[in-house]
Parts: structure tokens; sequence; C-alpha cells
């Protein structure tokens, strides 16, 4: 039988973080199964899947919480593997003028809305035609049955004059 878990760090940014980790997960047979990582503002984060076998879990969970530090978090999970039906995965694309609150407007529009994101990535960067920033996201959802593309990007379209969405099956 195997297990997976779910780790995430958050850290001060350095060579080797990835590599420790990585180097950890081997010693106890374990499968890095799935990642995302990011640097932002010097810290490094992000979260992995790893599967291992029961016997070996207590110790590899063990181990990888040894490395915490005041300057290094990590935690351990231990997650289901029961499947549920896959829902439709959307990929969306967000440009409009950068403001406080956008994202939490972006965000309660999907609760609201029943959508689950499943992957968020945002910047805000120079705007080409006007002094001031440009809010880009990038987004994987699951669309709800009840949902439908033309009316969720009506939806998303609706918070800002100038903000322009693009929905379409990932």
């Amino acid at each position: 039988m195997s297990q997976q878990l779910v780790i995430t760090i958050s850290a001060d940014d350095r060579p080797g973080i990835i590599r420790n980790i990585s180097k950890i997960i081997l010693e106890h047979q374990g499968n890095w199964l799935d990642s995302s990582f990011s640097k932002l503002a010097g810290k490094f984060a992000g979260i992995l899947l790893v599967s291992t076998s029961n016997k070996n879990a207590a110790s590899l969970k063990q181990d990888l919480l040894e490395l915490s530090t005041e300057s290094f978090t990590l935690r351990v999970d231990s997650t289901s593997t029961t499947e549920h039906q896959p829902l439709e995965h959307i990929a969306v694309s967000i440009v409009g003028n950068d403001r406080p609150g956008i994202v939490d407007e972006i965000a309660g529009l999907l609760t609201a809305s029943k959508v689950n994101v499943i992957k968020l990535d945002s910047r805000t960067e120079n705007s080409p035609m006007a002094s001031g920033l440009l809010f880009v996201a990038n987004l994987e959802i699951e669309l709800a049955d009840s949902e439908d593309f033309a009316e969720l990007q009506s939806k998303l379209e609706s918070l800002s004059a100038e903000l322009m969405v693009e929905i379409c099956a990932a």
C-alpha cells in the first residue's frame, strides 16, 4: 500500500532547497508526483505531492519536518487518494488596470458562481498605453455544471469596464 503526502514550504530563497527535499524523498523510496514552486520577493514557496509506501511515510514525514528552521517552514499532510469525478477544466485569462481589491472581486464572483480555482498565477506589469500598472491573471478553474463560458465571461467583465477576459477549454 502507498500513501500520498502534500508538502508545503516557505523559505528564504537560496540554492539547494529543492535538492534537500528531493534527497530526503529518495532516501525514503518516495516518488515526486506533482509540484509547483515560485520565488517572490526573496522568498521561495511551493507545494508538492509525494507518494511513498505506508511503511516509509512516517519516517519520511519526520525527516522532512527536521528541515524546518526559523527561515524555512515546512508542513507535511497526508492526503486521501479517493478519486472524485473530475469537472471540466477551463483556462481563464484576465487583464485590466490594477487596483486594490481586484483579486477579492474576482474571487468573490468565482465563489458565488461555485467555480473552483485549481491554479492562479498573477502579476502586475507596466501598462504600455498609460501610466500605471496592469493586472494580469491566468487561472485554471473547474466550471460548475450550472455555469457556462459566456455567462462567466460576462460576469467577470462586469467587474470593470476595462477588464478583458478570455475563457477557453483547457
